[in-house]
């Protein structure tokens, strides 16, 4: 069973700032009038003016806000790293087994040396105050 890709999530943390409030309020307004009255004209059935009004919502909320980044979450997490474990994956989804073993020496490989390059950098920045190379 394939695991599914998370869901972006919206950056609710922009309704901090007063100004991007007020401008989301008078913009979702705007368009729950526009779209409810329309919703409305064409019918009197309930469940579909509340699937209009929640699908003008979401949309005007992912519009507005967009969504958070994604952040790296280990130091040796590189971009390098990841073409690799999707080149992996690739090998593993082709049933080339071979290659998908190769693939993940190289990637252990090069993670290893970066976790020792990154606890140096560590422990030259604790014992200093910071990098000297």
């Amino acid at each position: 069973m394939r695991r599914r890709k998370p869901e972006p999530t919206i950056n609710y943390a922009k309704l901090k700032d007063e100004n991007t409030r007020r401008e989301l309020s008078m913009k979702l307004n705007k368009e729950l009038t526009k779209n409810t009255k329309v919703e409305l004209e064409r019918e009197v059935n309930l469940d579909n003016t509340w699937r209009a009004i929640e699908e003008t919502m979401t949309d005007t909320v992912k519009k507005e806000l967009g969504y958070k980044q994604k952040i790296q979450k280990k130091s040796w997490m590189t971009d390098e790293i990841l073409a690799m474990f999707e080149e992996r994956r690739k090998h593993k989804n082709q049933g080339n087994r071979d290659k998908y073993r190769e693939q993940q020496q190289r990637i252990r490989r090069e993670i290893s040396e970066l976790l020792v390059y990154c606890t140096i950098t560590i422990r030259m920045i604790g014992a200093t105050g910071y990098l000297c190379m």
